[in-house]
């Protein structure tokens, strides 16, 4: 059988062969695991580069405002062939246009100046189920989309295969007691023989972002009409030891133990 072969779509009817079946909800925990990071518990780490877009409700087009960039260190743990735990760290950093990392931003509209504010995410948990996602406890918000059983987006062509994984949700940080909403969706492109290989715990992932969001504080957009647009893309690293270390050098210059952050036992 040629990897061409291993998957195919008709209509709504989807037949996949090589250990892979998306309309299994143990596959689709498996196959996240494995697209998102890595099914044997080690620590894997996403990169993410891109531009945020303002949109303006007085302007035609959103207009170029910012770049940024996103590292996810992220680790599967296998509690149960139905239950597997997600622990994670973050970090969005915010570039000037073409340029380097801000301390401090004036607002092209507005001209207010603010102290740039880059976020770093503590070590928060989720726990995926086939039956659906059960956030942590300190989650004070609402997931947009909690499939039950857990079958994810995903579209095959030859021995190509993407993931759409929605992670839309509404919350409230503790740290400003506002409610955001944030509607970000994450797109995984890997190759189904990777995919459904039960003898390789990692497959490779690019990976593109979008969301839209309400201005930050520090954007010195209060009082402005619109929103922001935001767009990246980026790959995965099979661990943390993969990363550029001159790009992993810069970030520790702003967040000098991201890196070191121990994801669970």
């Amino acid at each position: 059988m040629s990897m061409a072969d291993i998957a195919t779509i008709k209509g709504n009817e989807r037949s996949v062969q090589g250990g892979f079946n998306p309309e299994s909800p143990e596959d689709n925990l498996y196959a996240l695991a494995k697209i998102a990071g890595s099914t044997d518990g080690g620590t894997t780490c996403t990169w993410l580069g891109g531009r945020i877009y303002s949109k303006r409700a007085d302007a035609r087009l959103a207009e170029p405002f910012l770049d940024w960039e996103g590292i996810q260190l992220k680790r599967f743990v296998f509690r149960s062939n139905t239950r597997v735990q997600y622990l994670f760290r973050g970090a969005i950093l915010f570039r000037a246009l073409g340029g380097g990392y801000l301390t401090e931003f004036a607002s092209p509209v507005t001209g207010k100046k603010s102290k740039v504010t880059h976020f770093f995410t503590q070590i928060g948990t989720y726990d995926y189920t086939t039956t659906g996602i059960i956030p942590s406890p300190r989650f004070n918000g609402i997931l947009a989309h909690n499939p039950s059983p857990l079958l994810f987006t995903w579209q095959v062509l030859g021995n190509d295969v993407w993931l759409e994984l929605d992670e839309r949700v509404r919350y409230t940080p503790a740290s400003t007691g506002k409610e955001v909403a944030d509607n970000a969706i994450f797109r995984f492109g890997s190759n189904l023989a990777d995919l459904a290989d039960r003898n390789k715990s990692v497959a490779p992932a690019c990976v593109s972002y979008s969301t839209q969001m309400a201005y930050y504080g520090w954007m010195g957009m209060s009082g402005v009409d619109g929103y922001t647009l935001w767009n990246g893309a980026g790959r995965k690293f099979a661990s943390i030891a993969e990363f550029p270390p001159e790009r992993r050098r810069q970030i520790e210059q702003l967040a000098p133990d991201f890196f070191e952050a121990s994801l669970g036992d």
